[in-house]
C-alpha cells in the first residue's frame, strides 16, 4: 500500500481522536495487512470480511469478527481496500455509522460519508480509454510490457484469494483435508513473509506449510497440484487485450510479460497456453527473479535488462503497474480489471451482495461475460449494454435457474417422490436442464423428471364435477366477454351470448352465465377429466408412488386442481409463491417457494415476484397453450402466439441460461454447490427492470406474455 496514504490514514485518525481507541480493519487482503502492520499506536481488536464464512478465522494474527462483534468491540472501522472499493464497502457497513455511532475512515483517512462515497458513474476518467489510445501508445514506444493477471487472464471469481476457498471445497470434497485449507494458506502467505522472505513460489510455501503446519508432505502435494489446477481452470483470457499483445509482437517491439505471481513460468506458460498467447521476448515472475513489481524492485530489474528504450506497461494495479513504473521512467497505461470494472459501473449494486463463495463464482462468470474487454463500458459511461438474447438469458436468468435447481434437487433427494411434474409450458426447458443435472451429477435415484402436459384451462376444467366447482374456479380472475369465459374458460359453446361487453369474475353476469350453463359445464368437464385421467394414466403419473410439482409458481392453482382430480396431495416447488394464508388454495406445508411471499409481512416483495411476468414470458415451449386433452392422447392447443411464432428468440436465451447453468456445475467441480445468496440472485434478476443496464430494443420486443385463461390478449412486458 502506499506509503502516503497509510501516514495520512495515521494522521486522520489522531486528528478525529481515534488512534488510540479499539480499531476493526474491514478487509483481509494486503492492504488490511499493510494498515495492520502500520497502525502501532491503535488498538486492532480485529477484521471483518463480506464472507461470513471467514468469520471466526485467524488472518495476520487478527481474528475475523461477525457484525455484532465488531459493534460491541470497536470505536471505529477502518475500510482496507483499493478506492475502486471505498463506495461499496461503505454502503454495505454504513448502518454500523448511523445506527450504532462507530465512525468509518476510508483507507486515505478521510472519514466515509454518503457525500464522499456518491460518485458519478459516468464521469469515470477510465471511460475515455479506449482500444485505439492503447494501440497509438503502443505503436509510440519501443518496448511493451504487459501484466498477466487482471489484464491479460482473469479469473471467473470475484477476488484471488477466493481460490483459495474453491481449494478448500475440492479438498474436503475428496476428503483430503480435514484442517481449515483457507486459513492455513492465508497465514502460512503472512508467516513466511514475516520470516524475512517477501516473495515466494509455490513449492516454497508448500514446504514452508510442511514445517510449520504438520502437514505431511504426501498430502501438502497433492494439496499443491490441486491448487496450480484450479488457478488454470478458472483463469480464462481477456481476448481484446491479448489481441493487443499480438498486435505488439507483430509490430515487431520487444515484448515482455510481467507478473508479481507465486507460480514459477513453467505453470504459467500452461495458462498461456489454455488462453492462446504466444510466448514473449522475455517473461518475468516476481518468485523467480525475487523481486515484486509492488516494492518496486523488480522495475528497477527490468529498466536495467531493457536499457534506455522508450518503455509502455499495460496493467491494472495502481501500485504495482501504474504509480511504481513511473518511478523508474516507464509510461504506463491502466487496463482495468473485470471486478475494479464492474465496482465503477452502474451494476456495482451486484458487487456490494457478494458473500459466500458461490456468490463469488456466479458474479465471477457474470464479471467474466460482461466486462472480459476492458472497453465494453466506455461508449455508455459506465452502463453495461446487453444485445443479444443469450447474454440476457446468462445474467440475469441464470443464476436464477441455478439457484432454483440447487435448492429443487435436495429437497428431492428425501426418496419420498417417485416422479416431478415440470408443468407445460414452463416446464419445457427446466425439465431439459434437470435431466442433464441429474444426468452429469450421477443421481440415479432421484424423482423422474415428466414433462406433464397441463395448463390452468386445463387442469381446472377436468377437476370440476360440482357447480360449487365452477364457482371456486373463478378464484382465478378474468376479464373478457360473455363468450370469451364461457368458451376459453370452460370450452363450451359461447355463440349465443354478448362478445362485446367486457366482463370479470365478480361480476353477477358472470354468476348469471355459471348457473344457466353449469349442466352442459359439468357434461364437457366430465368427458375432459376422463380424457385428462386417459393422458395421465399413459404417461404413468396415476400409478406413481409419490409426485412433486415443479413451476414457476405464484398460486399453485395447478398443483391443487391436479390434486383435486386424482384424490392426493400433491406438494409443489416454486421459483415463488404465495405461501401464506393469502394463498387462495390454502396449501399450507404443500406448497415451498425459493422466493416465498407471504403478503402478510410488510417485507418488500422479492423481484423474482414482483417480475415474474419476465419468467413467464422467457420459460415457453414451441407449442401453444394445452386446452384439453383428446380421447386418442392428442392435445388441442391454443393459438400459436409470438413466442412460439419466434421461438428462435426464446431459444437463444434458454442456451443462455443452460450455459450459464452449466458453467456454475463446472466451477464447482460437477458437483452442485449450495444455493448463492438470495439477495444477490433477486438483485440480478430484477436488473432489467431497474435501469441500470441498457436492453437493446431487440430484446425488449422479444418479450411478449400471452393469455387465454384470465385474459384474451397478448401483450409486451417492455411497452
Amino acid at each position: 500500500m502506499n506509503n502516503n496514504k497509510i501516514r495520512r490514514l495515521v494522521e486522520q485518525l489522531a486528528v478525529a481522536g481515534y488512534d488510540r481507541k479499539n480499531i476493526v480493519i474491514y478487509g483481509i487482503g494486503a492492504v488490511a495487512k499493510s494498515i495492520a502492520s502500520q497502525l502501532t499506536e491503535a488498538n486492532i481488536v480485529g477484521l471483518m470480511d463480506k464472507d461470513p464464512g471467514n468469520i471466526g478465522r485467524c488472518i495476520y494474527g487478527y481474528e475475523v469478527l461477525s457484525t455484532e462483534v465488531a459493534i460491541s468491540k470497536a470505536d471505529a472501522i477502518v475500510i482496507a481496500a483499493s478506492e475502486v472499493y471505498w463506495d461499496t464497502i461503505f454502503r454495505r457497513i454504513s448502518f454500523m455509522k448511523s445506527d450504532y455511532g462507530k465512525q468509518i475512515f476510508f483507507t486515505n483517512g478521510d472519514i466515509a460519508d454518503f457525500v464522499l462515497a456518491e460518485r458519478e458513474t459516468q464521469m469515470h476518467p477510465y471511460w475515455d480509454t479506449t482500444h485505439d489510445v492503447i494501440l497509438s501508445e503502443i505503436e509510440h514506444h519501443e518496448v511493451i510490457s504487459f501484466d498477466v493477471f487482471d489484464t491479460l487472464i482473469c479469473r471467473k471469481i470475484s477476488r484471488p484469494e477466493d481460490i483459495y476457498s474453491i481449494v478448500e471445497e475440492r479438498a474436503n470434497m475428496d476428503v483430503l483435508l480435514e484442517e481449515n485449507f483457507f486459513q492455513i494458506r492465508m497465514e502460512a502467505v503472512d508467516l513466511f513473509q514475516k520470516s524475512g522472505d517477501p516473495v515466494f513460489s509455490i513449492h516454497e510455501l508448500y514446504a514452508f506449510m510442511t514445517a510449520h503446519f504438520g502437514i505431511a508432505k504426501e498430502r501438502a502435494e497433492r494439496l499443491k497440484q490441486l491448487e496450480i489446477d484450479v488457478e488454470i481452470e478458472f483463469s480464462e483470457p481477456r481476448n481484446e487485450v491479448i489481441a493487443l499483445y499480438h498486435l505488439a509482437n507483430r509490430l515487431n517491439k520487444r515484448v515482455y510479460l510481467i507478473s508479481d505471481y507465486h507460480m514459477p513460468s513453467d505453470i504459467l506458460k500452461r495458462i498461456f497456453f489454455k488462453s492462446g498467447i504466444a510466448l514473449p521476448t522475455g517473461l518475468l515472475v516476481s518468485c523467480e527473479v525475487k523481486k515484486s513489481k509492488l516494492s518496486g524492485a523488480l522495475w528497477e530489474y527490468y529498466r536495467n535488462l531493457i536499457g534506455n528504450g522508450k518503455a509502455l506497461h499495460i496493467g491494472d494495479n495502481d501500485i504495482a503497474d501504474i504509480s511504481n513504473p513511473v518511478l523508474h521512467g516507464i509510461q504506463p497505461c491502466k487496463i482495468m480489471s473485470c471486478n475494479d470494472m464492474l465496482f465503477a459501473s452502474s451494476l456495482r449494486q451486484i458487487g456490494i451482495l457478494v458473500r459466500g463463495l458461490q456468490d463469488s463464482k456466479i458474479v465471477g462468470l457474470i464479471q467474466h461475460h460482461l466486462f472480459n474487454s476492458p472497453f465494453s463500458l466506455g461508449a455508455n459511461k459506465g452502463y453495461p449494454e446487453i444485445v443479444t438474447l443469450k447474454t440476457f438469458g446468462y445474467v440475469f436468468l441464470g443464476p436464477l435457474i441455478y439457484n432454483y435447481f440447487s435448492w429443487l434437487i435436495p429437497e428431492l433427494a428425501s426418496g419420498v417422490y417417485n416422479k416431478v411434474l415440470f408443468l407445460a409450458r414452463e416446464g419445457y426447458l427446466l425439465k431439459r436442464i434437470y435431466d442433464k443435472l441429474t444426468d452429469s451429477l450421477g443421481l440415479t435415484g432421484h424423482p423422474e423428471g415428466v414433462y406433464f402436459r397441463t395448463s390452468r384451462r386445463m387442469a381446472s376444467v377436468a377437476s370440476i364435477m360440482s357447480e360449487d366447482d365452477i364457482f371456486a374456479t373463478l378464484n382465478d380472475s378474468f376479464s373478457g366477454t360473455a363468450r370469451e369465459f364461457l368458451e376459453n374458460r370452460f370450452g363450451i359453446d359461447g355463440t349465443n351470448e354478448d362478445s362485446s361487453e367486457i366482463l370479470v369474475q365478480t361480476d353477477s353476469k358472470i354468476v348469471f352465465l355459471v348457473r344457466k350453463y353449469s349442466d352442459i359445464i359439468l357434461r364437457n368437464a366430465a368427458v375432459e377429466r376422463s380424457n385428462y385421467l386417459n393422458y395421465m394414466n399413459r404417461s404413468g403419473v396415476i400409478t406413481s408412488r409419490s409426485m412433486a410439482v415443479a413451476d414457476i409458481g405464484i398460486k399453485g392453482s395447478i398443483q391443487y386442481y391436479l390434486g383435486k382430480i386424482i384424490e392426493s396431495e400433491l406438494v409443489g416447488y416454486y421459483m415463488t409463491a404465495l405461501t401464506g394464508p393469502d394463498n387462495p388454495y390454502c396449501l399450507g406445508k404443500n406448497i415451498k417457494a425459493l422466493y416465498p411471499e407471504p403478503l402478510f409481512d410488510k417485507r418488500k416483495s422479492s423481484n423474482v415476484f414482483k417480475y415474474h411476468l419476465m419468467l413467464e414470458s422467457t420459460l415457453v415451449a414451441p407449442e401453444g397453450m394445452y386446452i384439453r386433452a383428446n380421447e386418442d392422447g392428442t392435445f388441442v392447443h391454443g393459438p400459436h402466439f409470438y413466442n412460439q411464432l419466434h421461438f428462435e428468440y426464446k431459444a437463444e436465451i434458454h442456451a443462455g441460461i443452460e450455459a450459464f447453468v452449466f458453467d456454475m456445475l463446472a466451477s464447482n467441480g460437477y458437483r452442485l454447490g449450495k444455493p448463492a445468496s438470495p439477495d444477490l440472485v433477486d438483485e440480478l434478476f430484477g436488473l432489467p427492470m431497474s435501469g441500470t443496464c441498457l436492453i437493446s430494443d431487440e430484446i425488449k420486443n422479444s418479450f411478449h406474455i400471452d393469455e387465454l385463461f384470465g385474459v384474451v390478449n397478448e401483450k409486451k412486458i417492455w411497452e
